[in-house]
């Protein structure tokens, strides 16, 4: 069986994570994903902030769902592939067919 880490312990970690992390992502990506991510944060799971299909589904329903409409992001360059524009993704089936149900809501929209 695997050690567990001490509280204080874990949070030494996370803090010297988050800090790599914020050092490597350029500034625009910061200012971009920040307010998103103290959001995120603010539901205090037990588990920390690690972002599961769970957890984000969770928070697409009682945080995001209710939200009005904004108007589309810019996309990459058509000929950049799909791949090279994101990171893995937390969404999984139940995800993504619960934003396609919103979708489809919406598109019904007057």
């Amino acid at each position: 069986m695997a050690a567990s880490i001490s509280s204080p312990d874990r949070i030494k970690i996370n803090v010297s994570n988050n800090a790599e992390l914020r050092a490597a992502q350029p500034k625009n990506t910061t200012l971009a994903y920040e307010p998103k991510q103290r959001e995120f944060k603010r539901k205090q799971y037990h588990d920390a902030d690690t972002v599961t299909e769970d957890k984000l589904l969770l928070f697409l329903v009682e945080e995001v769902t209710g939200r009005p409409l904004k108007a589309k992001s810019r996309k990459a360059a058509d000929d950049v592939p799909h791949e090279e524009t994101r990171h893995q993704s937390p969404r999984e089936d139940n995800v993504r067919e619960y934003l396609k149900s919103l979708q489809r809501r919406d598109a019904q929209r007057p």
